[in-house]
């Protein structure tokens, strides 16, 4: 091969921020893992192309494997500010140190630096202003709190 490698561009598209019930965990199951459920309480959204509510209902159901890695899988729905209704599956995971895992479990606060929340989101929207969703590819970087979380999109160019 001749050709240099093409790296992608990156362009900020929204901030979601997610208010969450509390969580709802399995102990370690004979897998290893745990399994959870966090409901979606409300939130907002807003980027340079959109911005709403987030819907409450929906939420996400992650897995923590026996490696402490927690393995997430959400689905909730966003409504932009012109009444459009947006739905998001967000998957993804959250790499922590043994320390910061600990303190989710009790959903006390995290230090940034001790964790990684990585997402790579879909969006679907109904024809119109915001069908430009539909057809990105988005990455998302998040971070977590007591009360919920934030996630910045970037769309790849």
């Amino acid at each position: 091969m001749s050709a240099e490698p093409i790296a992608p561009q990156l362009e900020y598209a929204l901030t979601v921020e997610l208010d969450l019930a509390k969580r709802v965990m399995t102990e370690v199951t004979t897998t290893g893992a745990a399994y959870g459920q966090v409901i979606v309480e409300g939130g907002r959204f807003a980027g340079p192309r959109l911005s709403g509510v987030a819907v409450p209902g929906g939420g996400d159901f992650p897995t923590i494997g026996a490696d402490g890695v927690a393995h997430f899988d959400a689905k909730y729905f966003l409504r932009e500010d012109d009444g459009t209704l947006i739905l998001v599956r967000n998957a993804g995971m959250r790499v922590s140190t043994p320390e910061a895992r600990e303190r989710f479990l009790q959903q006390l606060p995290v230090d940034e630096k001790d964790y990684m929340l990585i997402a790579t989101p879909t969006f679907r929207a109904p024809v119109g202003p915001h069908e430009w969703l539909n057809h990105s590819v988005f990455v998302g970087i998040g971070r977590r709190s007591p009360e919920g979380n934030r996630f910045e999109y970037y769309r790849v160019l």
